[in-house]
C-alpha cells in the first residue's frame, strides 16, 4: 500500500489538531463570538462536508473545520458557565464547604458552593483563622455576607492565577470576616 506523506500514518492527529486549535480560539474570542454562532456555523459546515461528496478535498477540510467549530463551541460553552458578574456590595448567601479546609498562617482557605444565587458558582473562600475556622469540615454549610469576586491576578505574578481558577470552575473568590458567617442548614 502506497501512503501519500506520514500524516497519513496517524490520521486522527489531524483531527486532534484541529480540535485544540478550534477551542484555543474559542477561548481568545469569548464574548466577541456567541456559542450560537459557533453552532451555526459548525451546522452549515456539516451540511456543506455532506453535500460536497464528489470533492474529496473540500469535504476533508469541511470536516476538520467541523471540528476546530466543535473545539470553540466547547470553549465558550466552559467559559459561559464560570461567567460571573460580581457586585460592587457585600451580598447574603448560603454555601456548602466542598474541600478540606486548608489552616494556613492567618487564613483558612476552602472551596465552596454558593447555592442561593441564580445558578451554583464554585467560589474559592478565604476566612480568617479562629477556633471556629479551623473545626470547619467538608459539607458543612455557611450563611455568609461577603463580596464575591471575579478571580483575578497578583501583581507582578508570573502565574496567571486568573486562568488557572477559570479553567477549574472557580466563578468568584472571597475573603469573609469572623463575624460575617454563621454555621448553617444549607439545603441542596
Amino acid at each position: 500500500m502506497k501512503v501519500n506523506g506520514k500524516l497519513q500514518y496517524s490520521p486522527m492527529l489531524r483531527v486532534a489538531i484541529c480540535l485544540v486549535a478550534g477551542i484555543i480560539a474559542g477561548d481568545m474570542l469569548y464574548g466577541v463570538i456567541s456559542p450560537w454562532t459557533w453552532f451555526a456555523a459548525a451546522v452549515v459546515c456539516v451540511t456543506a462536508a455532506l453535500a460536497e461528496y464528489r470533492h474529496c478535498l473540500l469535504q476533508g477540510f469541511l470536516i476538520l473545520l467541523s471540528f476546530a467549530l466543535t473545539g470553540g463551541i466547547l470553549a465558550c460553552r466552559e467559559r459561559t458557565e464560570t461567567d460571573f458578574k460580581p457586585s460592587e456590595k457585600e451580598v447574603l448567601y448560603h454555601a456548602v464547604i466542598t474541600s478540606r479546609p486548608v489552616i494556613g498562617k492567618k487564613t483558612v482557605k476552602f472551596d465552596m458552593t454558593v447555592t442561593d444565587l441564580e445558578r451554583p458558582l464554585k467560589v474559592k473562600a478565604f476566612v480568617r483563622r479562629d477556633a471556629r475556622a479551623e473545626a470547619l469540615c467538608v459539607g458543612a454549610g455557611i450563611e455568609c455576607v461577603s463580596r464575591l469576586k471575579a478571580p483575578e491576578n497578583s501583581r507582578g505574578a508570573d502565574f496567571d492565577y486568573r486562568s488557572w481558577l477559570l479553567r477549574h470552575g472557580y466563578a468568584a473568590t472571597t475573603f469573609i470576616y469572623n463575624k460575617n458567617w454563621t454555621g448553617a442548614r444549607v439545603s441542596l
